[in-house]
């Protein structure tokens, strides 16, 4: 008799709660609060994606700036913000041995000495590249580090996601020390530094620049009445429902003159919670927040330290499938040049519809072309079938892939399948189709041959058979099919010509609308 066969295996892979307390991972939610797992990296780490993992959450913060020393220092800037999704176009996920490369920005130091500014935060990054069938995922995030503010004696706030606000010296003349500029998409800029008008008058350093607003500048007035910067307000991600606060600025110190107790400035807020750190007369200023990349208040002794950046990953941890496939097939059918789409299901659940979507050439760019309602519930073959009649004229590779959405909105993709067609041909270098049309129909005016056109503006004149026409100018070939089409939507059936220039080239087509 045959020997016995081995036992079967099952092998489950994900990312289970913390165990280890000294490591650089934290488990926010493992998934039995929200449905979604949230894990926060505190310091730098790689993290190996669990296998099989269709699509996962990014989200980086940088570290916020320090703040400045001095009776007129600058608040410390925010940190910046980035955040991505990725999603595999496999059906089994993303393969076995792939990770994320993190690393967590710390915050800036505050300054210790009149004569050095706030140090700068860390920037937070994640990288990867992860093999999948429709290309390599490159991963590649990076949330700049706040900018550290001025001091008394260096008095200018440094640039970052956010800028460190602007000191005020009086050594060896009255010097107002401006914000350091923030970086567009990250933050904004830091508030200088400035005093009253007359000699003498009260001082006082800038705020740090938040992610949402920008330091407000510092001041004085006559009656020795310092105004210093408040930081800029910070803003929010939410994450399994739960609202994050990032990148407010720290407040900057006032000076006055006549003995008053110096003025402190308030740090920036994010979502009702100040997060950035207030300034401190006679001490070192408040820290930024951690984990939220704040900056750091000013201090007459010492500014406050930046708050410590973080990165957060994401993902669902439990799903019931829309659909289950049973094949999922594209053909060429060069007879009629189309696209022929089928594909089947051996079960649905809660199934609202299915958008076909086709990518050129490449994967990087999708569109929608067709939709094809779901049979909603089903524990039985549902055959379905689609045919894309508007093949590009210029041809290459077609990729097609299903985007099933069920009836809450939510969706996943199906693989993606190809196919290859030829570009029409001809001796011109445009072509209108389909020709003659309908005349509720769009037509599809593209160019087959772009020799000779560098990217310029295109000119499209188009007349009826009584000399009347209009022009308009579009930027590329792709556009043109948009105005030929706005243009004949409420013409009279008929012959248009459409006469286009590009560069020093010129050609005419003739579409008959019936």
């Amino acid at each position: 008799g045959g020997g016995a066969g081995p036992n079967g295996t099952v092998n489950i892979s994900y990312s289970c709660p913390d165990a280890n307390k000294f490591d650089c991972i934290e488990i926010i939610d493992d998934g039995a609060i929200s449905g979604t797992t949230v894990i926060r990296f505190i310091c730098d780490d790689i993290w190996d994606i669990p296998e099989g993992l269709v699509e996962f959450s990014v989200h980086a913060v940088g570290g916020g700036g320090g703040g400045g020393r001095g009776f007129t220092g600058g608040g410390g800037g925010g940190g910046g913000f980035a955040s991505t999704t990725v999603t595999s176009t496999s059906a089994f996920g993303i393969a076995a041995g792939n990770s994320l490369n993190i690393k967590v920005g710390g915050g800036g130091l505050g300054s210790t000495n009149v004569n050095i500014k706030g140090g700068n935060g860390g920037s937070s990054s994640v990288t990867s590249t992860i093999p999948d069938p429709g290309g390599n995922i490159i991963v590649n995030l990076n949330a700049l580090g706040g900018g550290g503010g001025g001091s008394f004696n260096n008095l200018n706030g440094n640039n970052g996601a956010s800028g460190g606000g602007g000191a005020y010296g009086t050594t060896p003349t009255n010097t107002p020390g401006f914000g350091g500029s923030g970086t567009p998409g990250q933050g904004r800029n830091g508030g200088n530094g400035g005093k009253g008008n007359g000699d003498g008058h009260a001082r006082a350093g800038g705020g740090g620049g938040g992610a949402s607003q920008v330091g407000e500048d510092g001041s004085g007035s006559g009656v020795g009445l310092s105004q210093p910067g408040d930081g800029g307000n910070g803003s929010t991600f939410v994450l399994a429902g739960s609202t994050y606060g990032y990148g407010a600025g720290g407040g900057g110190i006032g000076y006055n003159f006549n003995g008053n107790t110096n003025s402190p400035g308030l740090g920036g807020s994010a979502n009702g919670v100040r997060i950035g750190g207030t300034a401190s007369d006679n001490g070192v200023g408040n820290n930024g927040t951690i984990y939220t990349g704040s900056g750091g208040g000013a201090g007459t002794t010492g500014g406050g330290n930046g708050g410590q950046g973080v990165v957060y990953v994401t993902f669902f941890n439990f799903r019931i499938l829309g659909v289950e496939y049973l094949y999922f097939n594209a053909k060429h059918d060069p007879q009629s040049r189309s696209g022929q789409l089928s594909w089947a299901t051996s079960r649905e659940w809660e199934n609202s519809h299915f958008e076909i979507e086709r990518a050129v050439n490449d994967v990087r760019t999708w569109t929608k072309v067709g939709e094809v309602q779901g049979a909603g519930y089903s524990d039985t073959t549902v055959d379905y079938e689609f045919t894309d009649t508007e093949l590009p004229a210029t041809g290459g590779n077609i990729f097609y892939r299903l985007k099933q959405v069920d009836m809450k909105g939510d969706f996943s993709y199906s693989l993606t399948r190809s196919i290859q067609v030829n570009p029409i041909k001809g001796n011109t270098a445009w072509i209108g189709y389909p020709n003659p049309s309908d005349l509720k129909a769009p037509v599809t005016v593209a160019m087959i041959d772009n020799t000779g056109y560098t990217d310029g503006t295109i000119q499209v004149r188009i007349s009826d058979i009584r000399g009347i026409f209009s022009s308009y100018s579009v930027s590329s070939p792709d556009a043109v099919s948009n105005v030929v089409n706005s243009h004949l939507e409420n013409a009279r059936p008929g012959m248009y010509i459409i006469q286009l220039i590009w560069g020093s080239q010129s050609e005419q087509l003739k579409l008959i609308k019936k």
